[in-house]
């Protein structure tokens, strides 16, 4: 029994590693860069508008977050689309 959970820690411990491996040959470094530049609006729109969610000490975000803190920040990043869905304006032609 011992050697069955040992070999279920080690092939968990392993697919973690695949997986991670299989991330970083995938995922191109543009966009890991396009993703780290967007978790870093979050934290900066999160440290003026929702501070707590945001340590201090390593301007790491505080998860888990609050649910109103994520919804307002997606309905910050998605207000000028909204915006022109409500008055009936194509994107082209929003103010920005």
């Amino acid at each position: 029994m011992l050697h069955s959970r040992k070999k279920r820690q080690n092939e968990r411990g392993g697919g973690v590693e695949i997986a991670q491996s299989l991330q970083a040959k995938r995922t191109n470094s543009s966009t890991k860069r396009t993703y780290q530049s967007k978790i870093n609006i979050m934290k900066a729109w999160l440290s003026q508008h929702y501070p707590g969610t945001i340590n201090t000490d390593t301007s790491e975000l505080r998860v888990p977050l609050p649910n109103e803190a994520v919804l307002a920040f997606f309905g910050h990043i998605c207000e000028a689309g909204f915006s022109c869905d409500h008055e009936d304006i194509d994107a082209r032609d929003a103010p920005r």
